[in-house]
Order: structure tokens, then C-alpha cells, then sequence
């Protein structure tokens, strides 16, 4: 096998694992940086201004904001995304692999 060819190869696979594991650990820093933190939004942020000109004090449930506020409060996107990102990887690694030797022929 070609060194361009196992390049291409492992490509799709370091995507899909790489993305997975910044936006888990972006989210991590990120959402508590504008102000969606563990006990709330905070006050004087990014997301504190947000609320007051969009929302005032009635944010719709499941609505974005709503959302990323239980996403900093439970860190649960991180957890999402950091277990997602390997079996991702390895679907995205095996089609990549059986896609490049079905198209050589």
C-alpha cells in the first residue's frame, strides 16, 4: 500500500475522533467561559446578556438556550461526545477503507 493511499486512508477516522474530542473538550471550557455554569448562568456574561434581551426571565424549556444551560450544568454534552467520538472514528475509519478498495476496482 502507497503512503498517499493509507494517508487518505486514516483521514476520515482522525476527523470524526478529532472533532468528537475538541468539541468535548471545548464544551467542557466553552460553555462555563460565556456564562452557562454549574449553578447557573452567570451573571455579567456572554449568556447573562443573551437571556436578559431575548428571554427576560422565561426561557422556553427545551429550547437552545435552555439547552446549553443544562449542557453546562451537567457537563453531560462533553460525556456524550467524548464516548461518541471512538465509535464514530472506527465506522468512519472502516467505510473510508472499504470505500477506497471498492473504487480501485
Amino acid at each position: 500500500m502507497n503512503a498517499v493511499r493509507t494517508v487518505k486512508s486514516y483521514a476520515g477516522p482522525a476527523i470524526a475522533t478529532g472533532a468528537g474530542t475538541v468539541a468535548a473538550v471545548g464544551t467542557t471550557y466553552v460553555l462555563p467561559a460565556i456564562g452557562f455554569c454549574a449553578t447557573g448562568v452567570k451573571a455579567g456574561s456572554i449568556a447573562a446578556g443573551v437571556q436578559a434581551s431575548l428571554y427576560g426571565a422565561a426561557v422556553p424549556a427545551g429550547g437552545i438556550f435552555a439547552t446549553l444551560q443544562s449542557w453546562g450544568a451537567t457537563g453531560a454534552l462533553a460525556g456524550t461526545l467524548g464516548v461518541a467520538a471512538w465509535p464514530v472514528g472506527i465506522v468512519v475509519a472502516g467505510g473510508t477503507y472499504l470505500a477506497t478498495y471498492a473504487l480501485q476496482g
